[in-house]
């Protein structure tokens, strides 16, 4: 399953966080993946100039109920990409343990997102290309809008032909190893959420929060 949010970030937020973005000189992304799969550029914690937009970045992820719900997230690990004319990331699957900078030791990638940082406008090529169970899915979306799907689904970014393709990547380790009951806490959560309105004083407020504190206290990997 794909989860896609859209105005994540606000048009003014993404416009003020490109500017520090582009303020500061970019890494090859070679030093994170093979060469003969990608050619972009990157900003990740390595360099202390970016520490501040990763945790500008990590702030607005983990203040969103909807990305929380998909993902029971754990912890995150954050990179900024740039795709630049005759750049690409031809298909891959991610890596299954991935680390920042700071971190005791790599985490798991349960899922991966996409935090759009670039209008469609702004250039040509970059389509997002991703292979679901349903079959294989085309995304060029407005900044601002966030796409999470699970680390093991194949994806690629179209060579750019013009402009700059700009976004944060990452990955999310959830509490929940496994999508399945992962998607059974989400829907819980919806239904909680349809039926009650959130009201704590609602007669069936307590039921539900009772039964997804049980489902987490069965499948959750603190």
């Amino acid at each position: 399953m794909l989860l896609r949010i859209p105005q994540l970030m606000q048009p003014h937020e993404v416009q003020a966080l490109r500017q520090k973005i582009d303020a500061i000189p970019p890494e090859d992304g070679n030093q994170t993946g093979h060469p003969d799969l990608k050619r972009n550029l990157q900003l990740t914690g390595n360099n202390p100039a970016a520490r501040p937009l990763l945790d500008e970045i990590y702030k607005r992820l983990t203040a969103s109920p909807q990305l929380a719900a998909f993902a029971v997230p754990r912890t995150f690990t954050i990179t900024i990409n740039r795709y630049e004319p005759g750049m690409y990331y031809h298909f891959h699957s991610d890596a299954a343990l991935m680390g920042n900078p700071g971190q005791p030791q790599p985490i798991r990638t349960d899922l991966s997102f996409t935090l759009v940082l670039s209008d469609p406008s702004e250039y040509d090529g970059g389509e997002f290309h991703v292979r679901t169970g349903y079959g294989e899915m085309t995304l060029k979306e407005p900044a601002g809008t966030l796409i999470c799907y699970p680390s093991n689904m194949p994806h690629r970014v179209e060579t750019i032909t013009r402009g700059a393709r700009v976004c944060a990547i990452g990955w999310v380790q959830s509490l929940i190893r496994s999508p399945d009951q992962r998607m059974v806490v989400m829907q819980l959560s919806q239904l909680h959420h349809a039926t009650t309105g959130s009201d704590p004083k609602h007669p069936l407020d307590q039921q539900f929060s009772q039964l997804r504190e049980n489902l987490m206290r069965m499948w959750a990997e603190s």
